[in-house]
């Protein structure tokens, strides 16, 4: 959701090619990066050893490739 969003923002930063819109994207994406690491500590609070298991396996921002199996094809 994180990505998009940002993705959005800076759309709109462009498209109305103004240096205030862009002043607002460089907040916004100075304000996601401190909530994130706050989010992952909330949930590692809440969660335990499973918070960190599932953030070993899965990426913070952006998906990572992968192959499918056989079976999924």
């Amino acid at each position: 959701m994180y990505p998009a969003a940002v993705a959005m923002a800076l759309g709109l930063a462009l498209a109305v090619q103004s240096l205030g819109c862009l002043a607002v994207f460089g907040g916004y994406v100075a304000l996601l990066g401190a909530l994130v690491p706050l989010e992952e500590a909330s949930l590692r609070t809440a969660y335990g050893d499973a918070w960190d298991a599932y953030a070993r396996t899965v990426p913070r921002l952006l998906p990572r490739p992968t192959r499918r199996s056989r079976r999924e094809q």
